[in-house]
Parts: structure tokens; sequence; C-alpha cells
């Protein structure tokens, strides 16, 4: 399944894939209440960009979806 990826965040992004070329993976982070954005420990980062998407939309502790 391929996504779509756009750089920035949407105003009520709860969420953000950030890409490090350096090493070539990629990291999840969240948005706190005061609109700045964390990275993500419980994933590490990966070059796999679809395993992230699936940890997103499974959202496990309820940080990304509410």
């Amino acid at each position: 399944m391929a996504r779509r990826l756009r750089s920035g965040v949407d105003s009520g992004s709860r969420r953000r894939l950030r890409y490090t070329k350096a090493r070539r993976e990629w990291q999840i982070y969240w948005r706190d209440r005061n609109l700045k954005f964390h990275a993500y420990d419980l994933v590490p980062p990966t070059a796999n960009v679809e395993s992230l998407f699936e940890h997103v939309d499974a959202d496990p502790t309820g940080i990304f979806w509410g």
C-alpha cells in the first residue's frame, strides 16, 4: 500500500514522520498540548516506513488518534 508523504505537518496533526537521510531511517514524533513534537520512543527508527504507518494506525497508546 503506497502512501503519500508530505513535508511539514497539517495544522491539526498529532503525529509526524521524519526521515534522517544520513541514517536512511524514519522516526515517529507525537505532538503535545503545547504543539511541540517529541520523538515517540515505543518504536525505534526504521528504514521501513510502512511499519511506522501500521503502528500509528493501530495506535496502541491512544496518543495519535485519541
